[in-house]
């Protein structure tokens, strides 16, 4: 039997169009821009209740919307429910990730009698702690495949408002505490201060220590050295296109390859200016 991480279908308020989210949405784009913000719950519903977002997620999806919408307009429309509030602009910012209090409300709602459903704490923005059958993932990583089969979606009881199970009571999760001369903890606090260097009045969102946490990640499951990654937090808060970018481990790693590949043709430019000058 075929199991998934998301839902065959979500629940549809009959008052999208007179929310004044997209009614903003429909004056500047129109038809299109209230089509887009519908398929764009779409993709979020079908994969969980978070989707990544960069250029190639709106590359593709432009391509399956069709009808010659081209990726830019659809960062547009994105960028215009981020300022209204339609998807959480901090979990964005920080994690380039689609998602909103009422998106997870009413996926975890609608996924309560699955023997097993996963969540990511970094992108969670209610309180999951008392529903049964939930357990927290043990690294920044898709919902898991293995979840049980999707489940009509019924009115159970308010997620947020049961009480904590004895499951999670007597087995709470725990997470590593980094010391201040640690290596990841090292690279953290340099990524704050080169953010800072480029926007005095930019605070750290989501804990140091989850910071530290992402940059284990770098450590050990992507095999990037100590030394490579402070070069590489050096060069994307030197580049000016980066900078605005690069705002978090997570948004790093996630485009480490990429400004690897940047990284060595600035390099080479450098060079090429040196000798020809």
């Amino acid at each position: 039997m075929n199991r998934k991480a998301g839902l065959d279908y979500f629940p549809f308020d009959v008052d999208f169009f007179q929310d004044e989210k997209i009614q903003f949405v429909s004056a500047r784009f129109g038809l299109k821009g209230e089509i887009v913000s519908i398929r764009l719950l779409c993709k979020i519903y079908r994969q969980g209740y978070y989707t990544l977002w960069d250029e190639d997620a709106a590359l593709l999806f432009a391509k399956g919307v069709g009808d010659n919408v081209q990726h830019s307009f659809v960062n547009d429309i994105v960028s215009e429910l981020l300022k209204r509030g339609f998807f959480d602009r901090s979990i964005f910012e920080r994690f380039s990730v689609l998602t909103s209090r009422g998106i997870q409300k009413r996926y975890f709602e609608a996924a309560a009698r699955r023997k097993n459903v996963s969540y990511n704490p970094d992108f969670i923005l209610i309180n999951v702690s008392g529903l049964d059958n939930v357990v927290i993932e043990n690294e920044n990583v898709y919902i898991l495949k293995d979840n049980a089969d999707i489940l009509t979606q019924s009115k159970e009881e308010n997620i947020e408002d049961t009480n904590v199970s004895s499951r999670w009571r007597k087995n709470p999760p725990t997470k590593k505490t980094y010391s201040e001369d640690s290596t990841e903890m090292q690279l953290a606090l340099l990524l704050s201060s080169e953010i800072k260097k480029n926007n005095p009045n930019w605070i750290l969102r989501g804990g140091i220590q989850t910071w530290c946490d992402t940059f284990r990640l770098m450590i050990e499951r992507d095999n990037r050295e100590y030394s490579d990654i402070t070069s590489m937090i050096k060069f994307c808060q030197w580049d000016e296109f980066w900078r605005t970018n690069i705002l978090s481990p997570g948004s790093l790693r996630k485009q480490y390859d990429q400004l690897t590949l940047k990284r060595e043709e600035a390099r080479k430019k450098l060079e090429r200016q040196k000798y020809s000058g």
